[in-house]
């Protein structure tokens, strides 16, 4: 009778699995869960590639805008740390919560003020801050123009960087001072894609990339429409959204909404606005 040899079992990092499996198994897994795995694994994981791809979906998974991050210049340390911000957040609001027994003040961890006099932030003027806290657009009815207030994690000691400004084209319905309305959302490409309505109303679509060299705003599509003679209409009342293809113009519950396909070119008025759901910056119609 053949006698049974017991082989002593080999720890995770003595398994003979290859790198390259390992590394499409961590890009599945949360950054903290990465963490914990290099403690085994640190040869293979203590990598900027791997790391870089675990923050790239993170942002993808909560909706922050990649390219706020300059991880071309960032070591592993950095690019950990970034990648890990949902946890700290989570974990910091959890010590500051009402059941911990001595909760620390909590207060942000940097701030930028806009000293340019070319942004007064004024009621005339829109703004959007792209998730991730990096870059700002500012429309009105003269420009529209992006900021970067630097990298996330490094902000409080940037100076505001205007990246690029266009001029608004002059129309008639720019007479009208309503107050500007931006909607921005990022496509695949990692373009911006900005929607700016402005006066009564001139309506534009822009793209921008400002991860890639000398950005500047290219315009897709621009449609004046006037509207001052339609009743029930006020600068209270509106709303902008956009998808990939459509910009929608809440114009106040009486009037329903303005609907255009900036791709296919055509415009007409849509549903009442409290036929809508708005969620977040897209739109859904409600039958």
């Amino acid at each position: 009778m053949s006698s049974i040899v017991r082989s002593t079992p080999r720890s995770i990092a003595q398994a003979d699995v290859p790198s390259d499996v390992w590394l499409g198994i961590i890009v599945h897994l949360e950054a903290l869960d990465v963490l914990l795995l290099q403690s085994l694994l640190y040869d293979t994981l203590h990598d900027r590639s791997v790391w870089t791809s675990v923050l790239q979906r993170g942002c993808s998974r909560d909706g922050v805008y990649f390219p706020s991050y300059p991880v071309d210049e960032m070591d592993v340390k950095r690019l950990q740390r970034a990648a890990l911000g949902p946890y700290r957040l989570y974990k910091l609001v959890e010590s500051c919560s009402a059941h911990s027994s001595n909760p620390p003040p909590l207060a942000h961890a940097s701030s930028t003020r806009l000293t340019t006099p070319i942004v007064q932030l004024a009621e005339t003027e829109a703004t959007f801050l792209v998730p991730g806290g990096r870059y700002l657009l500012v429309g009105d009815i003269v420009a529209l123009s992006l900021w970067d207030l630097g990298p996330p994690d490094f902000s409080a000691s940037c100076e505001p960087l205007l990246v690029a400004r266009t001029a608004i084209p002059s129309h008639h319905v720019l007479q009208n001072d309503w107050r500007p309305q931006l909607s921005v959302r990022a496509r695949a490409d990692d373009t911006l894609q900005v929607a700016l309505a402005v006066g009564n109303v001139l309506l534009s679509v822009y793209h921008i990339n400002p991860s890639q060299p000398s950005p500047s705003f290219r315009c897709i599509a621009t449609l004046p429409v006037d509207f001052t003679s339609h009743p029930g209409l006020d600068s209270a009342s509106r709303a902008l959204s956009s998808s990939d293809d459509v910009v929608l113009l809440a114009l106040g519950a009486a009037c329903g909404s303005f609907v255009w396909n900036f791709r296919e070119g055509w415009y007409g008025f849509g549903p009442r606005r409290s036929e809508l759901f708005w969620v977040g910056n897209n739109v859904s119609h409600h039958e």
